[in-house]
């Protein structure tokens, strides 16, 4: 997977992106109302994170916004996360962002977590969706896919989910994207499993989809209505669905895929037909697409319109 880990001279021609499996989570809830919740999420993912492989927090300077600096931070210190995730402490809270890093030099290492959660943004924006993003290195799904899933599907049973996603995608250097962001929209449309590593959609996402990946959960009312109605049910091809936490969960493949095209995407799966099948519920408007230009972005949201399915075991396709 070399031609996914990018590196850049402004530092030092380290890695500053690299492969990693994402699972991103839209919750319904208030902060207040859901930060019990986060703090058992963090504790289910700590499970999977070796010791010490995420060692730091992004912090900032009261006094200079564009300041920034990393404080230790322990994921495995429960009585840590307990006590900063109390329900009080989020009660009316305009924003919380954390950053949770692998390293306290911020260097990208495939271990991360992002938290962007308000108890009060509802009130002006109605379908602001709080959010969780989960990174794991890329070996550990093939060794343990079956735990990678087990996670994911553990993160719904804790939270109220409004939808999830799950795949491949690039854990980056804090700090970076901005100068690298070029290099990754590059790669885009060649590797088009690749998850967009795209602006968060909690803004105003609502019902909406973020996308279809390996894993996919909604929890739209249309949607589930629609997969329970057997004579209207979409084709979703050889994709696995089922009835999950109130929602429905699909399965594109047997392991996450990258879909290169230039050695003919054999590894997507079902993840086409899904994608097709999924696409009334969806968000499609560009505009979501905060680092992409429109011509790519609107080439980005339709790069399944006419490939076909592969085969749903691409154990022995896939380039990892």
């Amino acid at each position: 997977m070399k031609d996914l880990t990018l590196y850049s001279p402004i530092f030092g021609d380290m890695p500053v992106a690299v492969p990693c499996v994402k699972m991103s989570f839209y919750l319904t809830e208030p902060a207040s109302r859901c930060a019990r919740g986060v703090a058992q999420i963090i504790q289910l993912y700590a499970g999977l994170v070796p010791s010490g492989a995420i060692r730091g927090r992004v912090a900032w300077d009261d006094d200079d916004d564009e300041e920034t600096y990393i404080v230790p931070f322990d994921i495995r210190d429960a009585r840590l996360i307990e006590a900063e995730f109390q329900p009080q402490t989020f009660a009316g809270m305009e924003m919380y962002t954390a950053w949770l890093l692998g390293s306290e030099s911020v260097q990208a290492t495939g271990y991360s977590v992002t938290i962007k959660l308000s108890d009060t943004e509802t009130e002006t924006k109605p379908d602001w969706l709080n959010y969780v993003e989960l990174t794991l290195p890329l070996e550990l799904v093939k060794e343990r896919t079956t735990t990678v899933k087990d996670l994911f599907v553990a993160v719904l049973g804790t939270v109220e989910c409004r939808s999830a996603n799950c795949g491949l995608s690039l854990d980056f250097t804090t700090g970076v994207e901005p100068f690298i962001r070029a290099d990754v929209n590059a790669r885009l449309m060649r590797f088009i499993g690749l998850d967009g590593c795209y602006e968060h959609h909690h803004f105003s996402l609502g019902t909406k989809l973020p996308h279809v990946s390996w894993l996919t959960y909604s929890k739209a009312p249309g949607l589930t209505r629609l997969f329970d109605t057997p004579l209207e049910t979409p084709d979703i091809g050889e994709a696995r669905s089922e009835v999950f936490a109130g929602g429905r969960l699909f399965q594109a493949s047997a392991l996450p895929a990258l879909g290169n095209v230039n050695s003919g995407a054999g590894d997507l799966g079902a993840l086409p037909t899904l994608d097709r099948a999924l696409a009334p519920f969806t968000v499609s408007d560009t505009s979501y697409f905060k680092w992409m230009d429109a011509e790519l972005a609107e080439r980005w949201v339709d790069r399944f319109r006419d490939v076909t399915s592969g085969p749903w075991d691409n154990t022995g396709l896939v380039p990892y």
